[in-house]
């Protein structure tokens, strides 16, 4: 089953995962471009690509809109599931944010 974001954002139930994370498995893994192709539209040096995938780095405004602009929905969306992610216990990330 695939997570609707408007749905889960509009019922409140984001799931506490790092949204670079859901980012990959639920949205870019079924995409045809490569990953280097998808760094380069997200205006993303690959490493920080990865990172962000490996929910190392944070989503900042400016990168949520891009996101957006990508793969479809909001920026808000990509913004609230940083912000569940961030206030559940154990889950901050100490290095900047990408954008």
């Amino acid at each position: 089953m695939e997570l609707d974001l408007e749905t889960a954002t509009l019922n409140g139930q984001l799931p506490a995962i790092h949204p670079g994370v859901l980012l990959g498995r639920s949205v870019l893994a079924k995409s045809r471009l490569s990953p280097r192709a998808i760094s380069e539209r997200l205006g993303l040096s690959f490493d920080d690509y990865k990172y962000l995938l490996d929910g190392k780095k944070q989503i900042d405004p400016e990168l949520a809109e891009r996101i957006a602009l990508v793969v479809g929905g909001s920026a808000e969306i990509w913004l609230r599931l940083q912000a569940t992610f961030d206030k559940a216990p154990g889950n901050k990330l100490g290095g900047p944010s990408l954008g």
